[in-house]
């Protein structure tokens, strides 16, 4: 099922060698979009995308911001000279008036099974919760929830690349909109951990102005 919030998920991957950064197009339908991105490489030095400049603000190993004007937009980072590459940005519609607020739910590396931590949490009412994670040596990626907190999670993106040379790369992000204010415990299946966050995300536009009017809702 879609996600009303959601405005757009762009991806990019590379494995041409000797990739120092790598851009990710995307178009923004409407102003005032919080934007996500993130990238990867496969190298021996450090394998996470830079800030793209100094006007987003570091989310995990992400990185996000507020767009001020819809249309179209480039993103470029950085990365350590690497064989393969890829990258995502996801843009998501916000509620006007409101900037939206980041709680970390859990991060860390390694592992075929990711968990919340604190395992149960109490997200707030209305709220969405996004799951990004950055793995270095696997492609293709399986994915899939031990435990979903009961709730409707949307793969937004589960793209990556190799080179035929046993570089592969890849990235994905899970998205659940909405959520109600009940206590959850989640663990998601993944065929390598690399570095992940999960983060619980305030203020996104889950519904039509005239319902969140109706609601009370950051109107």
């Amino acid at each position: 099922m879609a996600q009303a919030s959601v405005d757009g998920v762009f991806s990019k991957t590379a494995n041409t060698g000797n990739i120092v950064s790598i851009s990710v197009d995307g178009v923004a339908s409407v102003p005032n979009d919080l934007a996500i991105v993130t990238a990867g490489g496969f190298n021996f030095v450090n394998f996470a995308g830079q800030a793209p400049d100094a006007s987003w603000t570091a989310l995990g190993g992400a990185f996000q911001k507020i767009l001020s004007a819809a249309g179209a937009l480039t993103v470029t980072q950085a990365l350590a000279s690497s064989f393969t590459a890829a990258q995502l940005l996801a843009l998501f519609k916000t509620v006007p008036g409101q900037t939206p607020a980041f709680t970390n739910r859990g991060s860390g590396s390694g592992g075929s099974v990711l968990a919340s931590n604190p395992a149960t949490f109490t997200p707030a009412a209305g709220n969405s919760l996004l799951w990004m994670c950055c793995q270095v040596a696997q492609f293709p990626n399986t994915t899939s929830f031990a435990n979903d907190g009961g709730l409707n999670w949307v793969l937004l993106a589960n793209v990556g690349i190799d080179d035929g040379q046993t570089h592969p790369m890849s990235m994905l992000m899970w998205y659940a909109e909405n959520v109600p204010a009940n206590p959850v415990t989640l663990r998601l299946n993944v065929g390598n951990g690399g570095t992940w966050s999960l983060f619980e995300i305030s203020n996104l536009l889950f519904a039509s102005l005239r319902l969140l009017t109706s609601l009370g809702v950051g109107i």
